[in-house]
């Protein structure tokens, strides 16, 4: 059995997700409010007592059909599965299920590869926590098509717009490099609604913030770190959207 733990950081519906996630997996554990997501991951690396351990994000819901499986992996792969988006009605790698291996968050299997564009995604503040791990270490990224989740990010105005804006940073900052496993679809999706979902016009304006704010920073790669720095998003968001009042 490997060690599940629940990564929490002010998610208004961390207390629900951790309850269903404790119905599929009862000795899971949660993680909560530790800044950095290199932070976040290496604690709970500390603190597994399994050389292989789950990461379930706050704003995950586990669907009543999944089953936590415990053999059958490798330890120097990292393994995701997909999460059903809930505006857009596809299922994604954002907010899913993952299973790491101490060795991989700890770098002790570190060998650094050739990729060019390798200090976009530096251990420090890296823009793709799981990309970033993959190419300092390695690490094959084993995919499973199994929807295994949903991803309920648009709990509030704020944490949809600014899990939308992270989403689309992400994907066009990989488009622009010819990142591997980089979207073609997704940036145009993000800025398409069609849904009726809670804030779903707010996750439309993350994603035209979004592309904005990449236009304006694409020859500065490096200021796209502000996608993991949840102080400053909140800024951006109150000083656009505070005194507004919004149907969504």
């Amino acid at each position: 059995m490997f060690d599940v733990f629940f990564l929490s950081y002010g998610e208004p519906n961390a207390d629900e997700n951790f309850e269903q996630l404790k119905r599929k997996a009862p000795h899971a554990q949660r993680v909560e409010g530790i800044a950095g997501i290199h932070n976040a991951h290496k604690h709970c690396a500390e603190l597994s007592t399994t050389d292989m351990f789950y990461v379930v994000d706050g704003d995950c819901y586990i669907k009543d059909d999944f089953t936590f499986k415990y053999s059958g992996f490798n330890k120097d792969s990292i393994y995701i599965w997909r999460a059903q988006d809930p505006i857009y009605g596809v299922s994604t790698n954002f907010g899913c299920i993952k299973i790491f291996s101490k060795n991989i968050i700890e770098g002790n299997n570190v060998k650094l590869n050739s990729f060019s564009n390798l200090k976009y995604w530096k251990t420090g503040n890296p823009l793709d926590y799981v990309m970033n791990l993959i190419n300092f270490s390695d690490a094959p990224l084993i995919e499973f098509k199994e929807v295994a989740s949903e991803h309920r990010y648009n709990t509030n105005p704020y944490q949809t717009w600014s899990t939308i804006f992270r989403m689309f940073i992400k994907q066009r900052i990989k488009k622009s490099i010819n990142y591997p496993n980089a979207s073609k679809s997704l940036p145009k999706l993000f800025s398409r609604i069609t849904s009726d979902a809670d804030h779903a016009w707010y996750a439309k304006h993350g994603a035209l913030d979004a592309e904005d704010f990449y236009q304006k920073n694409k020859e500065n790669l490096d200021n796209f770190a502000v996608i993991n720095d949840y102080g400053v998003m909140r800024e951006m968001f109150n000083s656009n959207y505070e005194f507004k009042i919004i149907k969504s």
